[in-house]
């Protein structure tokens, strides 16, 4: 039996503004505070917090491809943790109405192997394309 090879289907990060946009509406407008004298520091405070959500976000991946999901956590030190879609137990979606409106969403996954749920991601955008995904792979 030939050995299929492994192709990646979806790879993305938390998404900022969709996944919580009222915050980032406040804070890029506080950025704007930086044209007056008197309170330029919340613009610092703004872009600090900005440059730490955009890290933090991208330090968390999400890649799935035909045969397994992995969750890569990390720029400097790396967490994965990763689960084979052949012991996929559960995959759990969970969507607000406003997540649902703008297309974002905290996927779970949890396989067969593990009592508890071992992948776990805010703010993916298309979560409902990964579930389909998991589960059209899943033999």
């Amino acid at each position: 039996m030939r050995e299929q090879k492994e192709n990646v289907l979806y790879r993305s990060s938390p998404a900022m503004f969709r996944s919580r946009p009222i915050l980032f509406v406040i804070l890029v407008s506080l950025l704007f505070t930086v044209f007056f004298e008197d309170v330029w520091v919340y613009a610092v405070i703004s872009a600090l917090w900005l440059l730490i959500w955009f890290i933090r976000c991208k330090a968390n991946t999400l890649i799935v491809t035909n045969k397994r999901s992995t969750q890569r956590i990390g720029i400097l030190s790396m967490s994965t943790s990763e689960v084979w879609h052949k012991d996929v137990r559960n995959t759990m979606l969970h969507q607000s109405f406003f997540q649902r409106i703008l297309g974002v969403g905290t996927l779970s996954i949890a396989s067969s192997g593990h009592a508890g749920v071992e992948i776990h991601i805010s703010g993916i955008s298309r979560p409902g394309k990964v579930q389909a995904i998991i589960d059209d792979h899943r033999s």
